[in-house]
């Protein structure tokens, strides 16, 4: 197979699974063969690399997770400085204290 039948296949790949090249990493494990794993801010569900959630985010091909303390947004990429009678929302961030909500996030096993 050359160059170009490889090519084919990986266009092929990235049309049946509507996967983008931006979401797919590749690294070389212990033995050094190619591995691909989900780039950064990306989570393997159902065979496919799915972009995180805006207030979730996630490194080396683990799952999205909830953004660390104080941070927001997509990719957690915002830094909250909230006054004293507001707290940081992981996806809007500074809001009012009185307002209450539920966080439910799901998690996938990647196989």
């Amino acid at each position: 197979m050359d160059y170009g039948d490889l090519f084919f296949v990986w266009i092929l790949y990235l049309t049946l699974t509507n996967a983008t090249p931006a979401a797919i990493c590749f690294r070389r494990n212990s033995n050094n063969v190619l591995k691909e794993y989900c780039c950064d801010n990306y989570e393997l569900k159902h065979g496919v690399c799915i972009k995180c959630e805006i207030g979730t985010t996630s490194i080396d091909g683990n799952g999205c997770a909830l953004c660390p303390n104080m941070t927001y947004g997509e990719r957690c990429s915002n830094d909250c400085k909230c006054s004293s009678m507001e707290r940081c929302h992981k996806k809007h961030g500074c809001i009012d204290t009185n307002i209450k909500e539920t966080w439910i996030q799901t998690t996938t096993e990647s196989k």
